[in-house]
C-alpha cells in the first residue's frame, strides 16, 4: 500500500511538473510575443519620428518658399504702386499744366478781360466805388478787386477742369487715383528738403571757413590795439670809460 501511494505521488508530482513545464513555455511564448510587439512598436515609433522630422522639414521649407514669394510679390507689388504712382503724378502734372494753359486762352480770359474792362471804364466816367474801411481809395480798391476776382475765377476753373480730367481720366483707366495731391507736396518737400542739405552738407565739407573782410574790419575797430614794445637802453661800454680816465 505503501508504494502504491507513493507511485500515485510521484505521477501527481509528474503531471505538476508536466503543468509546470506547459506554463513556463507558455508564459515564454507570451514573452516573446510581447517582445516582438515591443519591437514592433519601437520600429513604428522610430519611423513615425522619421516621418515627422521629414514631414516638419518639408513643411519649414515650404514655409521658407512662401516666405520668399511673399517677398517678391511685396516687391512686385510696391513696383507696380510706384508705377502707378508715378503714372498719376504724371498725369496731374499734365492736367495742371493744361489747366493753366486754357484759363489764359484767349476764349477765357476775353470774356473776364471785358468784364474787368467794364467796371474800369464805369469807375472812369465818374461811379463812385466805396472804400475799403478807409484805408485805400476807391480807385485803388476796384482795381485791386478786380484784379484778385479774375485771378480767383481763373483758380476755380483750372481747379474745375483739373477735377474733371481726372475723373474722366479715372473712369477710362488712365488714372488709378493712386497719387493725391498731399503726397506729391510732401515727396516734393521732401526731395528739396533733402536736396538742400546735401547740398549745403557739400559746401560746408568743401569750403574753408573764413571771416569776411567786413567783419575783420569791424572786429580791428572794436578790439584795442596791440601795444608796442618799448626800446631797451644801450648798455655802457666799459672800454671806453677806461680811456677817458
Amino acid at each position: 500500500m505503501r508504494i502504491l501511494e507513493l507511485k500515485q505521488q510521484m505521477r501527481l508530482q509528474c503531471n505538476t511538473i508536466v503543468d509546470l513545464q506547459e506554463s513556463i513555455y507558455n508564459l515564454n511564448c507570451d514573452v516573446e510575443e510581447q517582445r516582438q510587439k515591443s519591437d514592433e512598436l519601437q520600429q513604428n515609433l522610430v519611423d513615425t519620428e522619421t516621418r515627422l522630422k521629414a514631414s516638419v522639414e518639408q513643411y519649414r521649407q515650404e514655409v521658407e518658399q512662401q516666405k520668399k514669394l511673399v517677398v517678391e510679390q511685396q516687391k512686385i507689388v510696391q513696383g507696380l504702386t510706384k508705377s502707378k504712382y508715378n503714372q498719376d503724378f504724371v498725369l496731374d502734372m499734365g492736367f495742371v499744366v493744361t489747366a493753366f494753359y486754357v484759363v489764359n486762352m484767349s476764349l477765357v480770359h476775353y470774356p473776364l478781360q471785358l468784364f474787368t474792362s467794364f467796371f474800369k471804364k464805369k469807375q472812369q466816367r465818374g461811379m463812385t466805388v466805396p472804400a475799403a474801411f478807409g484805408v485805400f481809395p476807391a480807385t485803388h480798391c476796384l482795381l485791386v478787386f478786380l484784379v484778385f476776382y479774375l485771378q480767383a475765377i481763373k483758380l476755380i476753373l483750372g481747379l474745375l477742369f483739373v477735377q474733371y480730367t481726372r475723373q474722366r481720366a479715372a473712369q477710362f483707366g488712365f488714372h488709378n487715383q493712386v497719387g493725391t495731391w498731399y503726397q506729391y507736396a510732401s515727396n516734393i518737400g521732401s526731395n528739396v528738403f533733402t536736396a538742400a542739405a546735401s547740398r549745403a552738407t557739400t559746401m560746408v565739407s568743401t569750403s574753408s571757413i573764413s571771416l569776411p573782410s567786413s567783419l575783420s574790419l569791424s572786429l580791428s575797430k572794436i578790439l584795442p590795439p596791440s601795444p608796442k614794445p618799448t626800446p631797451t637802453p644801450p648798455e655802457p661800454d666799459q672800454g671806453s670809460d677806461s680811456d677817458r680816465k
